[in-house]
């Protein structure tokens, strides 16, 4: 009788041990796929972004071949933070042979670079979500982020 005793414990126990490495590998999977899905929603946010900035300056742009002295600003309204807790930073960057726009969200390592081709003149500039607008600065002839009077 007190074998059988034994067995019973022995099994209810191997059946918890092995109930807990399962449980255990489900949720390390989970919060691996989790990780990867707030990832992709990042990439697609700042593709999203990103793409509407270079279609905005792009339009300035083709204002400001019209010869005319024009200020213009778009302020499009998107979320100030990727993924609802990522910040994320747009930046112009104009060089003597190219001008870039990159959007970046430091937290999640993720960036897209995007380069434009411009007739304008544009001013490196760097603003974050919550403060992002496109300029056009007729005084100057030339494209930014965040206002005119940097």
């Amino acid at each position: 009788m007190n074998d059988r005793a034994v067995s019973v414990a022995v099994g209810t126990a191997l059946t918890l041990a092995i109930s807990g490495v399962l449980i255990t590998g489900l949720l390390v999977g989970s919060a691996t796929l989790l990780n990867l899905q707030e990832e992709r929603a990042a990439n697609e946010q700042v593709a999203d972004i990103g793409s509407d900035a270079v279609n905005y300056l792009h339009s300035f742009d083709r204002l400001n071949a019209t010869g005319e002295s024009v200020n213009a600003t778009a302020a499009p309204t998107y979320p100030d933070r990727i993924v609802d807790s990522y910040r994320y930073n747009l930046e112009l960057v104009d060089t003597s042979s190219s001008t870039q726009l990159f959007v970046r969200v430091n937290n999640l390592d993720v960036e897209r670079a995007y380069r434009i081709d411009l007739d304008s003149d544009a001013r490196n500039s760097t603003v974050g979500g919550e403060e992002f607008e496109v300029n056009l600065c007729g005084e100057t002839e030339e494209l930014t982020l965040g206002g005119c009077d940097q």
